[in-house]
């Protein structure tokens, strides 16, 4: 009646974290990807030219020009160093009472992942939140 015998051995280009023994536990959570800020300003920038686009299709002529601004005023604040969840919350909030014909166009660039990446960097969840609001 003895305890268990436990030996590892452990050789080549090898790092991270080992545990040798019994009843042993380990989690590893995997990083997130690292961010290629090149391709996702290409894809913002796509993102805002297709709403864009959208706006001058669909919204009413006399929001029109506004919905444009605040176009403009909702990718300044996703892209500012310290990003304004005031503002995204805003320009959502105008959409869903000015131009409800855009409010599928609203929903789907907060669910691009891209912006929505962008969105959850000001505060946590505000994209699933802001995607709600245009979705009405």
């Amino acid at each position: 009646m003895g305890g268990d015998h436990i030996s590892a051995h452990i050789a080549g280009s090898v790092s991270g974290q080992v545990a040798v023994g019994s009843s042993i536990h380990q989690v590893q959570a995997a990083a997130d990807p690292p961010v290629d800020v090149g391709r996702d300003l290409a894809e913002l920038r796509a993102v805002f030219a297709d709403l864009r686009s959208r706006v001058a299709d669909l919204a009413p002529a006399g929001v029109r020009d506004g919905a444009v601004e605040r176009l403009d005023e909702l990718h300044r604040a996703i892209v500012a160093e310290d990003p304004s969840p005031a503002t995204v919350r805003y320009v959502a909030r105008w959409f869903a009472r000015r131009a409800p014909g855009l409010a599928g166009a609203m929903a789907s660039a907060f669910a691009h992942p891209v912006v929505a990446r962008l969105v959850d960097a000001a505060e946590p969840g505000l994209a699933d939140e802001m995607r709600a609001t245009a979705a009405g």
